[in-house]
């Protein structure tokens, strides 16, 4: 029914009991990886609640990666902004200097051409001497179709001195295109002013704005820090030595070269240059998988109830395997240790 039919009953039982073993190591293994998953799943949601609950009052009611790149997005727009306002306060600060020289200019002008005259009534002025040159033309069009019309001709010099008069009118006009140039300028200029202003008043507002992101975002690397360092201090730190301790005690002497990053990722120093640890042989491979295992489970549990090694040496040259033989009878001491092994030169 179950596939062993060789015919030999000792031979199917030994496969079954084979068989048997290998589905009970898978299971453990597999019961394992879930207690495992279940665990880092619940300190995920722990952590999740501590930094929803940290971010809660400054307006984050979730905090995702995401979220935490809006905030470092929104520190950069705060200091983007805080540069724009100091360039625009210069600006301002400008024109201001600008707007006062050009109204002495135009309070001098004033003092020299018209004394008792104010800015308003010169505008007044000039926008009366436009309506006049407008009337004007108008007149002399009209003028103009009456002679057509009538065939009209006279010489206009026997009522007026047109020469002077014209001299008269080009001065005249000289001055009101200078006394109109200015009044644009100093017109533009203070709607300049204005307007810089407002763009003032909206960059106060969002420079408020930043500050307060700006101060959540400060918070925010705060938090991050302390997570690392608790991190660096509760795991990384105490699993390093941890492996060096278990290298030491399994006389596993290549494990001097290993480093460890803050990561936990795995590096074979030689001679100072950083190589992958899959360069080492698979005796050395199973040695470093040994040690990382057994400072994983210290770290996590506190003590060891017990050991299962599943054929770890077979990779061993005879002079390694005899000093871990000699570590393992050691550590058996003060732990239990399961050892299982298919070869007969392995035995402990």
């Amino acid at each position: 029914i179950y596939g062993y039919v060789s015919g030999d009953l000792t031979a199917d039982v030994i496969s079954f009991e084979r068989d048997l073993e290998d589905y009970l190591s898978s299971k453990a293994q597999a019961d394992e990886s879930a207690r495992k998953e279940t665990e880092r799943l619940s300190r995920i949601n722990a952590i999740d609640e501590e930094l929803i609950s940290f971010f809660k009052p400054f307006g984050y009611v979730e905090c995702t990666l995401n979220g935490l790149y809006e905030i470092k997005s929104a520190g950069e727009n705060y200091l983007s902004t805080l540069a724009k306002k100091e360039k625009d306060v210069e600006t301002a600060e400008r024109y201001e200097k600008e707007y006062e020289a050009l109204s002495a200019e135009v309070s001098n002008f004033l003092d020299e051409y018209a004394p008792n005259m104010s800015l308003n009534a010169l505008k007044d002025l000039i926008y009366d001497s436009r309506k006049l040159k407008e009337d004007i033309l108008k007149a002399e069009n009209v003028i103009a179709s009456y002679k057509a019309a009538n065939s009209f001709d006279y010489d206009e010099k026997d009522f007026v001195d047109q020469e002077a008069a014209n001299a008269k009118l080009s001065e005249l006009r000289l001055k009101l295109t200078e006394i109109n140039a200015q009044i644009q300028e100093k017109e533009s200029f203070a709607a300049i002013k204005e307007e810089a202003a407002r763009d003032l008043e909206e960059k106060n507002a969002q420079l408020v704005e930043y500050e307060e992101r700006f101060s959540r975002l400060s918070a925010c690397k705060r938090l991050l820090s302390l997570a690392e360092k608790n991190m660096r201090e509760k795991y990384v730190l105490p699993i390093k030595e941890k492996f060096a301790s278990f290298a030491l005690i399994l006389g596993f002497k290549a494990a001097e070269n290993i480093v460890f990053d803050d990561n936990l990722n795995l590096k074979y120093n030689i001679n100072g240059s950083l190589s992958d640890v899959n360069m080492l042989s698979e005796g050395e491979l199973n040695m470093i998988s040994l040690c990382y295992r057994l400072s994983l489970i210290d770290n996590v549990f506190g003590e060891i109830p017990f050991i299962v090694i599943d054929d770890a040496f077979s990779k061993l040259d005879e002079m390694n395997f005899s000093e871990v033989a000699t570590a393992i009878k050691d550590l058996s001491r003060s732990v239990q240790i399961i050892y299982a092994t298919c070869h007969a030169s392995r035995k402990i």
